[in-house]
């Protein structure tokens, strides 16, 4: 498996609801899907995980985020700071 960390710095309020809404529906079609976290932290950035089967597929939710990041109203963000490689720990399990 493979993933893409993506770090949006001056992402708004309520950034995370507009991801849920509008970009997880288009990354939930793509092929090879596995998994996609989101994390709002204490600086206030935004870092996104996406899961994919493959290198190219999880290289492909970059450009769709890129592309939805674009196109969504509200204010510009800029471009994600992005980090991606081969999965090689995982832990399933999530405890709150």
């Amino acid at each position: 498996m493979f993933v893409s960390i993506r770090r949006y710095r001056d992402a708004p309020k309520g950034f995370c609801r507009e991801v849920e809404v509008g970009f997880l529906p288009i990354l939930l079609r793509q092929p090879g899907f596995v998994a996609y976290y989101a994390v709002e932290g204490t600086d206030g950035a935004v870092t996104t995980v996406s899961v994919f089967s493959t290198a190219a597929m999880a290289e492909d939710s970059d450009t769709l985020a890129a592309d939805w990041l674009k196109s969504r109203p509200g204010p510009e963000i800029a471009p994600a700071e992005i980090a991606a490689g081969r999965l090689t720990i995982a832990v399933p399990t999530v405890r709150g």
